[in-house]
């Protein structure tokens, strides 16, 4: 069930065969293998599952994509789109990766001087300190 990521700790599954109205606040990382409509923030990492459809934004440090999702994404590290993934709507990332297959539409603001400081304040509400030229993150002690 779970091909890839196994090493990583989930503090919030949602089921292939499940669907979830409602938003997920969590302070770990988030898988989604089922229908999601609301919202998802995480101080960790969310995956997002190959057959899975999210409808709502989502707010986390790290984001990978192998369903479909529609709605505002923003993410303080690494925003991967793999061959299977498919994004409808706007980007705030520090970094992003697109494989071959993968889709995406809509605005991406990366690297730029108003999403550094937006990517900043996202990052002081989460408690994650952005290590300078690099995307790598280190948590605040």
């Amino acid at each position: 069930m779970f091909s890839k990521n196994k090493s990583s700790n989930y503090e919030v599954v949602i089921g292939e065969h499940t669907e979830f109205n409602g938003n997920i606040n969590a302070e770990g990382n988030v898988r989604i293998d089922g229908q999601l409509m609301g919202d998802v923030k995480s101080n960790g990492e969310v995956f997002v599952g190959s057959n899975s459809t999210i409808t709502g934004d989502i707010t986390s440090s790290q984001l990978t994509i192998s369903g479909i999702v529609q709605g505002e994404v923003k993410v303080i590290g690494e925003l991967k789109i793999t061959e299977t993934g498919n994004l409808v709507g706007d980007i705030l990332v520090s970094s992003f990766i697109i494989n071959k297959g993968g889709t995406f539409k809509g605005n991406c603001s990366i690297n730029t001087t108003d999403a550094q400081s937006d990517l900043e304040s996202l990052a002081k509400e989460f408690n994650i300190q952005q290590k300078s030229n690099s995307s790598d993150l280190e948590e605040n002690n």
